[in-house]
């Protein structure tokens, strides 16, 4: 009788601790908040740091309003409402694209999620179309196009990058500019943020990127390793990897130098490809990288010009083959002027270009953008409109189209880097 006592009260051990397996998990609480929320110069700093879910959980936390807001404009009325079958093909599609990507992203947005107070898939799926539509020329879903096609892509910057150093500047130190140029008002688009994260592993870095979003289209890491990404859009895409920004927000966190930082992004599986500028603050040099899913094209400077550029198209021709569109928003021809023209002012410039020149060219090649609106919560109308962006190894210059404030009146908002990452470690 003892006997089958202990087999009873065994099973019954048993069948509940099944039970208690097959539970969804509850997500892990909340963590107190490390992380802030300011604005400097006009621009929204937003300070992360922690695990990956604790930023996730910060930055839900602390853009709860704007997130939800954004979730039901972007995608509920915008993509979802396109087609009876949209909301339903994009689900499938970023099942199959959670799988793929890393568990500290899944993390991340998780943590995004429980912070707002939004669905997992809501969140995933903010994050990944917007950079699926600005980087490739395919849609997942032919149903989906129509709907995808009247939203505003919040791709941000077109136009063209550039690096330039030791014999090319003044002094020799690496500068990193961002030219933006775009002729379409993309105002109600997503606002952007810059993005102070401090990671427990790993590269504490700034990072330009819009709200929700865990990618990277600029970035710099305490270490000064820059990257900077425009897009380049081709037919060749993957259901095997993350989208770039995920793939470059990655390598800059764990790379310790320019090579390994090339090596990571090249190396990986990606869902789109790509053209960046990357560079090393503490070599200095730089390089830029044409890219689609599967192939890319590495483009190394000349020993008597130190300086790369690249814009919104494939020079490599193997590259521009994948292309559909024949050279991007402004057109292939009007991308290659915009080059060449600033091949040539970094040429005649040679040994002369600091900070306030290279913020000058970001200008002359960005001129009348109207790039991309920032500013939180229904902010548009009267916030600054970011023109270009300049990086080097202890500054970030930010330069305003306009709207200034008063206390920007020249329409730049400069934020020195030491004083970004102080208290890292």
């Amino acid at each position: 009788m003892r006997h089958l006592f202990v087999k009873c009260l065994l099973a019954t051990l048993v069948a509940v601790l099944s039970s208690i397996c097959a539970l969804p998990s509850l997500p892990a609480p909340l963590p107190s908040m490390a992380g802030s929320l300011t604005l400097e110069g006009g621009m929204p700093i937003l300070r992360l740091q922690g695990s990956p879910y604790e930023m996730g959980a910060q930055h839900g936390i602390l853009l709860r309003q704007p997130l939800r807001q954004i979730v039901q404009d972007y995608l509920y009325d915008g993509f979802f409402r396109g087609s009876p079958t949209a909301h339903a093909d994009l689900l499938a599609w970023g099942r199959n694209l959670d799988r793929r990507l890393p568990q500290g992203i899944r993390r991340e947005l998780a943590g995004i999620a429980d912070g707002a107070g939004l669905a997992y898939f809501d969140v995933l799926l903010l994050n990944a179309l917007p950079d699926y539509v600005c980087l490739t020329d395919r849609l997942p879903g032919s149903s989906t196009a129509a709907s995808m096609a009247a939203v505003p892509d919040g791709c941000g910057f077109v136009s063209a990058a550039f690096a330039a150093w030791g014999s090319s500047t003044y002094g020799g130190e690496l500068i990193v500019g961002y030219c933006a140029n775009q002729e379409r008002d993309v105002s109600s688009g997503r606002p952007w943020v810059l993005a102070l994260r401090k990671p427990t592993h790993g590269n504490a870095s700034v990072s330009l990127s819009a709200i929700g979003s865990v990618g990277v289209w600029l970035g710099v890491t305490e270490n000064a390793l820059i990257a900077a990404l425009l897009r380049s859009p081709s037919v060749d895409v993957a259901a095997d990897g993350p989208p770039l920004t995920v793939v470059l927000r990655q390598a800059l966190e764990g790379s310790d130098n320019l090579e390994a930082l090339v090596g990571e992004v090249i190396g990986s599986a990606r869902s789109s490809g790509g053209n960046l500028v990357m560079g090393d603050a503490t070599a200095p040099e730089a390089l830029s990288i044409e890219m689609s899913a599967h192939r890319h094209a590495l483009f190394r400077y000349l020993e008597t010009e130190q300086f790369v550029t690249c814009a919104d198209y494939f020079v490599d021709s193997e590259l521009a083959v994948t292309r559909q569109d024949g050279g991007g928003t402004l057109g292939r021809a009007g991308n290659e002027t915009r080059q060449w023209g600033l091949r040539m002012a970094l040429q005649l410039n040679h040994g002369w270009i600091g900070k306030a020149k290279a913020l000058q060219f970001v200008g002359e090649y960005g001129a009348g953008s109207r790039a991309m609106a920032l500013g939180l919560n229904g902010r548009e109308e009267s916030t600054c409109l970011l023109q270009g962006i300049l990086l080097s190894r202890d500054q970030i210059t930010l330069m305003w189209a306009a709207g200034c404030t008063a206390a920007n009146p020249d329409g730049c908002t400069s934020l020195e880097l030491g004083t970004l990452f102080a208290g890292t470690r």
